[in-house]
């Protein structure tokens, strides 16, 4: 189900934690995790094609029509593509390498036994497009080689939106699954033995020129694959890391509280800070009435006002056109009498 809706492009399910953007969560769960390559080669003996590119003599051998290719993970991992009428167009394979399981191979260097500590699984697969409809590159042979590895992983989500993985976050486990304490280690029995060929990457898809096609039966496989298996090895490989980082996040979402989960909420609160336009606002008319009286003011005298005297003041009263008319009376020494000078 997991596989299936991720290649549909389903949203993964959210975790019943939050209840608004407000709040958000993270934690780091158990994981499954997909890295995958993608190669293509050029289709020069027409792999997948329902016609050969040699006619049929006393000469052919079964080589002749089919071509093998190995992963480049686990080489000892093959699959074949062949030409004629049922051709084999796609082959996918999921499982170990029993040569490394027997531990024959070594536990080092690029090839190493994946039954390691965290690792998993490896997925293999070669197709060809364009074998039914001529839909797809039918030039192009496409392989894909996938390494499972299980660990721990990062998670976030925000209010009641999907869940996200970091996978730049995943930590590969340092223990074998004998000893990993997490329910992953009850499920591997996908690929042991005769459990392999009941996983969704383990299939074979033939055409005849007929119509006749095996994608029909395989609705995993015209999910991952594309219409007449026209999705390139690039996007198979991106999909086939999707899909499990949607198993993931879909895992977490269903029980979150298997995971040690951090929730924040954040709150609003109103905050007033200054603002320097709000002082320039107040300087302008300020300055403009400073600059416009300088200069046009001058300090009254005897003339103006009787009995005063300029020296003793301590606050100032301005009387515009002062000069004008006579202040009857003597004035306090608290006053400051000024006239206005100008035209």
């Amino acid at each position: 189900m997991a596989v299936q809706a991720s290649n549909g492009k389903f949203a993964t399910p959210v975790a019943p934690v939050c209840d608004d953007d407000s709040c958000s969560l993270s934690t780091t769960s158990s994981a499954l995790f997909a890295t995958c390559n993608a190669r293509t080669i050029d289709n020069t003996e027409n792999r997948g094609l329902t016609v050969c590119p040699k006619q049929v003599t006393t000469l052919t051998t079964v080589s002749d029509f089919s071509t093998d290719f190995c992963s480049d993970i686990v080489p000892s991992m093959c699959v074949n593509l062949t030409c004629g009428a049922p051709s084999i167009y796609a082959n996918f394979k999921t499982g170990l390498d029993v040569g490394c399981e027997s531990g024959l191979a070594g536990s080092t260097g690029p090839n190493a036994c994946i039954n390691s500590p965290g690792s998993w699984a490896v997925i293999f697969g070669a197709w060809v497009g364009g074998a039914d409809f001529g839909v797809g590159n039918s030039k192009l042979i496409n392989t894909v080689s996938c390494l499972i590895e299980y660990g721990n992983i990062s998670i976030s989500q925000t209010g009641t939106n999907p869940p996200r993985v970091k996978r730049n976050s995943f930590k590969r486990s340092p223990y074998a699954l004998d000893s990993y304490n997490s329910s992953i280690s009850n499920v591997r029995t996908f690929i042991w033995d005769e459990s392999a060929p009941t996983t969704p990457y383990y299939f074979t898809l033939r055409v005849v020129g007929t119509g006749w096609n095996d994608m029909y039966r395989q609705p995993f496989a015209a999910g991952l694959l594309g219409n007449d298996a026209s999705n390139n090895a690039e996007h198979v490989a991106r999909q086939i890391e999707d899909n499990f980082d949607w198993a993931t996040m879909g895992a977490f979402a269903r029980i979150p509280n298997a995971s040690d989960v951090v929730t924040s909420t954040r709150t609003s609160t109103r905050v007033y800070v200054y603002n320097e336009l709000v002082l320039l606002i107040l300087l302008v008319p300020f300055l403009g009435s400073l600059l416009g009286t300088w200069g046009r003011w001058v300090v009254g005298s005897d003339d103006d006002a009787v009995g005063y005297d300029p020296q003793t003041w301590s606050w100032v009263r301005v009387y515009p056109d002062i000069s004008k008319q006579r202040v009857p009376g003597y004035l306090s020494s608290q006053i400051l009498v000024a006239r206005y000078k100008g035209g």
